[in-house]
């Protein structure tokens, strides 16, 4: 397979030094590294905790911007602190930055590590499905697995998302009636969309329910939503090429560290090829498919209750459209 177009990668980062510094070097050893163009954005520190390990990850990137594997590496420092999940946040402003260049781009978390054929896998996925209007997006990384005997292939379509390591075309963009808390509940209140979704991903009720109450946004869920309600698939491989460190306490969405959680994800088993075919013709995810999950974090009589009142606030989110204030989420 030819491949005319090379996606770029844009990585947020702020203090976390040594996930950062293991996710750009992971990268740099990616096969097509010196054909990548990189950039990074160093958002400014909100607060006095985090600015030892911003000064790490400055004075690092200024070396690595005299030297490196990439074709180029572009650094954005922000003078003042641009947060998350906000328009003009330091993630946002890389995406809006990309999309006006590229016509297709990889994003990343900066507690990411990379498989060897991280980037032939995407670039190729990207040259090869880029005309299917079935296909979303590309994602890097997968979840512990088994197949069936009967499947050969490897990778598979699915209504999945796993915002660790991901492709996207420029022109391929989420509508933005899916970043709308009144078309989240209109999703929820509308019989077909609701059995759709109860059918197909029953866990996007629930994480609809929690984004309404929490009034907050989670990209993954959007996505999960977005491709199950508009037939739309994300092609997922079936050996992982990404590991991810975040679940230590450190990340945005992991406050604290639960050790045997960690390790599940930092110890997990990718991809060592430094190269990547497509193996087979474009199948949807076998129904037979088994993931390995992560034992109970929480007691049986808590995840009950947590179960009893999130059947109360889907009643009364469907019902009455009304959003409860109630503590288990």
């Amino acid at each position: 397979m030819e491949i005319t177009s090379f996606a770029p990668v844009y990585i947020p980062t702020l203090n976390r030094y040594e996930h950062f510094k293991r996710c750009l070097e992971s990268l740099e050893r990616c096969t097509w590294a010196d054909k990548t163009d990189v950039y990074i954005g160093l958002d400014y520190p909100p607060s006095e905790k985090y600015v030892e390990g911003w000064k790490k990850i400055d004075a690092y990137l200024a070396e690595k911007e005299k030297s490196n594997g990439f074709q180029n590496l572009y650094v954005r420092r922000r003078d003042h602190n641009c947060g998350m999940g906000n328009p003009k946040s330091n993630s946002a402003l890389l995406s809006e930055e990309i999309r006006e260049k590229y016509d297709r781009y990889i994003s990343s978390e900066d507690d990411n590590e990379f498989a060897p054929n991280f980037l032939v896998y995407i670039n190729k996925a990207l040259t090869k499905f880029e005309d299917d209007e079935r296909i979303y997006c590309v994602c890097g990384y997968n979840r512990r697995i088994t197949l069936p005997e009967t499947f050969t292939g490897n990778y598979y379509l699915a209504n999945d998302f796993v915002a660790w390591g991901v492709g996207y075309w420029t022109r391929k963009q989420r509508p933005q009636k899916y970043r709308s808390f009144e078309y989240l509940k209109e999703i929820l209140r509308d019989k077909e969309k609701y059995a759709i979704l109860r059918k197909y991903s029953p866990e996007s009720i629930r994480d609809i329910v929690s984004m309404l109450k929490l009034h907050k946004y989670h990209g993954d869920v959007l996505v999960n939503v977005y491709e199950t309600l508009e037939g739309k698939y994300s092609v997922m491989p079936t050996l992982s090429k990404v590991r991810n460190h975040g679940n230590d306490g450190t990340g945005l969405h992991s406050k604290s560290m639960v050790e045997d959680f960690d390790r599940y994800f930092s110890e997990q088993i990718i991809d060592e090829a430094a190269d990547f075919d497509f193996n087979g013709t474009p199948q949807i995810q076998p129904e037979d498919m088994r993931t390995e999950q992560f034992g109970q974090l929480i007691p049986a009589w808590k995840k009950a209750v947590k179960n009893l009142i999130f059947r109360i606030d889907l009643f009364l989110l469907r019902k009455f459209n009304y959003v409860p204030k109630s503590k288990y989420i």
